[in-house]
Order: C-alpha cells, then structure tokens, then sequence
C-alpha cells in the first residue's frame, strides 16, 4: 500500500479531521464534496474493519463518488473489484450477494462497502454497517435515513464508533437535514464557493453575485441555509421597476400563460435579444372561470394592434397546459395555438414540458428585477398584486395558502424560457 499526501481546502480538512459520529459539510458550488467523501471512505476502508456504505439520491451521484474513490486505491495499490465476487485467490466467499458491493483486499483482510442510491434502499436494508458517507444527503428522504440507515449502524461491539458523514447543498430551512444541523452532536461546517480559489476566484464570485438572487447566491455560493419562509418571494419589485417604455423595433415579443381554469391569466412582454432587455407591458386575465376559446378571444383583442403581420409570438408556459385535454384530442395550448393561428397569428411553441424551479426562476427574476435588466408596466394591476404579496414557504416553494400568484407565476414562466432559451440550436442561456 502506497502513503498518499493531499492538499485540502479549509472545510475539506476540518471535516477529514473531525471525531463526531456525525459530521455534516454543507457546500457551496465547487467546494468538493466528491474529493472530501473519496478521501474519507478510503481511509475509512484503510483503518476500519466494519462494512462501509456510500449513498446517493440517484445513480450518477452515487458512481461520481465510487469513481473517485476507485482512482484513489489505485493511486495507493489497494486492489478492488466491485459489482462481482472476489477472486478465490482472496479467501473464501464471505458474503452471499457482491450486487453493488465494492471489496478492497487490505493487507490479508478484505473489506468491504456497499452502494447504494435513494430508490434502491435494498443495498442497505437488513445489512449491518460502522459507517456511511451521504451525498447530496438534503435529496435524500428523511425516512430512508431514520427507518434504514441508522438501524443498519449496528454489529460491531460496544466499543466501537458509529460515524455518519453527510455532504451536501443547502435546500431551505424546511429540509430535514436543516434540522438535523442543530442537533446537538452534529459537528456542522459550512462551505461558500471562495475555498475552492482555483476555481471560483473573486471575479468569479462576483459574477455569480451579479447574476444571481440574494437568497439564491447565499444558498449556492455561501453554502449557507436559507429560510425564506413568509419572506417575499419578488423581494427586488421596487418601485423603480415600474415604468412605461416604448417598444423598440428590434425586440421580440412573448407571451406568457399561467395555465388555469380560474382565472385565466397571460402576460405579454418584449426581449431585446443583444441587450438583454426585458418589459413586460400587458396582462391578459379572465376573472372567472372560462374555457380557451374564451382566453383566445381576448388574447388577439390584445395583442391585434401589438402584432405585426408576420412577426412571431412566442409563447410560454406552465406544463399543464401541455397535458391537461381541453377536447378529445388537444391540449390546452394546441387549442389556443391553433384558435391563434386562424387569426393570422405566427405563434413559436415554446411552453414547458416540466415547469422550472419555483426558487430558481424566482430568484432569476429578483435578480433582474435589481440589475434592471426587467421592467413592469406600472398598469399591471394583477402583476404588481402579485409581486407585493406572493410569499415563499419554509421549504422555497409558493406559499399558495397566502396567495396564489397566476400572474407572477408567468412572469417565472417567462423569465426562465428566456434565460434557457435556445439560439441556433444550442442553449444558450439569457447571456448569449
């Protein structure tokens, strides 16, 4: 076996260094939580002879960490075979089942570790295990920890230390592992994005903390937990936002539409695609409920003077409206898309197939709401009803209890398919 020295970054070491049974780093981006967790778990194989796990929320996550860990017993000449049983060079088969298992041949022992993800709890169940690394452990459900891994922690003596090392990005304070952070006996580090100086130098920091929200470059970037809950969520709509501005003849028209029986509710709004400018300059809203044909009327009395013979519209919106069967054969927006048609409108599809993030998208609107980069028209009553009262919950999502935002859901609609627009072919994002 071959002594390795490694350079650490100041949460990596302090978390390499730590006693606790457990111990919790939450990251910001680029921290390197794959490098820590290799490390750990090698060591780990190296000094403990108790049975190992690594977990992750999905198989990718889970291989990532497993991959670094395999590079690192090379780089030590450990031996390993993973997914199958060892040769009989190495003794005697001591396990029925080598499915998911890594086993590493230290010395004359072989140890072992098991692999798992979030939907495939049977690598862990009924298993007895001295220690687990969790990454990405905020996806991860609360209930796969309490009712599978925890009761796993067990067979090795009364004398011997239980060590649980989870690693992860914040999730909001609703999260379970938010909770399990103040817990006494949980040692808990926190990582922002500046450790990591190769790669996220202060320019870099800056950048993200121009073209991100507050809340969202806190979470992302600090590393630390965000509890937004009964905060607003379109914290940057001030009142300078709020003007009225005459469309420019290079822009690019868009409707949004927040699909839904009642009300009905769309907003209308200009890109300028080289500037990365964006007014929002009419609401389209049927209190009551109504039916497509009905939006579709108002719609084009709407826009009949805004729309140029020929120019395309393009439309965006939530994931219902592609689901949600209208009449027998079509979907809420292929009605409305083909209603539009017949009255000479181009209409470009670009509605959702699975809706964005609520944080995400709402933080990229807070965001340019602050830079300038988004205006209101100050008329929009039911936009500016909503940016004033929409509110996040404890977990960062719509708090619809208190108010449920149609309109300021459009305007995340339209904010995100900007953003993740496709140009030529490629994504290439609000600033291409």
């Amino acid at each position: 076996m071959t002594k390795l020295e490694f350079k650490l970054f100041p949460s990596q070491h302090k978390v390499m260094q730590s006693d606790h049974n457990l111990t919790l780093l939450l990251c910001g981006r680029g921290v390197g939580k794959t490098v820590v967790g290799s490390h750990w778990v090698v060591r780990k194989i190296v000094k403990d002879n108790a049975r190992g796990l690594i977990i992750a929320p999905i198989y990718s996550q889970t291989h990532e960490l497993l991959e670094r860990v395999k590079e690192l017993l090379e780089q030590m000449c450990l031996t390993y075979v993973f997914n199958k049983q060892p040769p009989k060079s190495w003794g005697p088969a001591k396990l029925t089942n080598y499915n998911n298992v890594l086993s590493v041949r230290v010395g004359l022992t072989i140890k072992y570790v098991y692999v798992g993800t979030g939907d495939n709890s049977e690598a862990v169940r009924s298993k007895s295990i001295g220690w687990a690394v969790l990454d990405e452990a905020a996806l991860l459900k609360e209930e796969l920890f309490k009712k599978i891994i925890l009761p796993a922690l067990r067979g090795q003596g009364a004398d011997y230390k239980y060590q649980l090392l989870f690693l992860t990005s914040p999730r909001g304070a609703a999260n379970w592992i938010s909770e399990l952070s103040k817990k006494e006996g949980v040692q808990t580090f926190s990582a922002a994005s500046s450790e990591n100086f190769l790669e996220y130098p202060p320019d870099k920091i800056k950048w993200y903390k121009d073209n991100m929200g507050d809340l969202e470059f806190k979470q992302e970037i600090l590393g630390l937990i965000v509890n937004a809950s009964a905060s607003a969520m379109f914290y940057n709509a001030e009142d300078k936002v709020f003007k009225q501005i005459p469309r420019p003849k290079d822009s690019v028209l868009y409707l949004s539409l927040d699909q839904n029986v009642s009300p009905m509710v769309g907003i209308v709004g200009w890109l300028i695609p080289h500037k990365n400018r964006i007014h929002v300059f009419d609401e389209i809203i049927i209190q009551d409920s109504a039916n497509v044909i009905d939006f579709a009327t108002l719609a084009n009395k709407k826009l009949k003077n805004v729309v140029k013979g020929g120019e395309k519209l393009i439309l965006c919106g939530d994931a219902s409206g592609n689901s949600r069967s209208v009449t027998a054969k079509e979907s809420f927006y292929k009605t409305f898309i083909n209603n539009m048609i017949r009255n000479n409108y181009y209409i470009v599809d670009n509605t959702f197939k699975s809706n964005p993030p609520v944080f995400e998208s709402a933080e990229k609107v807070n965001n340019l709401l602050a830079n300038g980069s988004l205006t209101i028209d100050p008329n929009l009553k039911q936009l500016k009803l909503d940016l004033a009262k929409t509110r996040y919950t404890k977990d960062l999502t719509t708090d619809k209890k208190w108010h449920d935002p149609h309109a300021g859901d459009s305007l995340r609609y339209l904010i995100w398919r900007i953003a993740h627009r496709t140009i030529g072919g490629k994504n290439m994002g609000f600033y291409a």
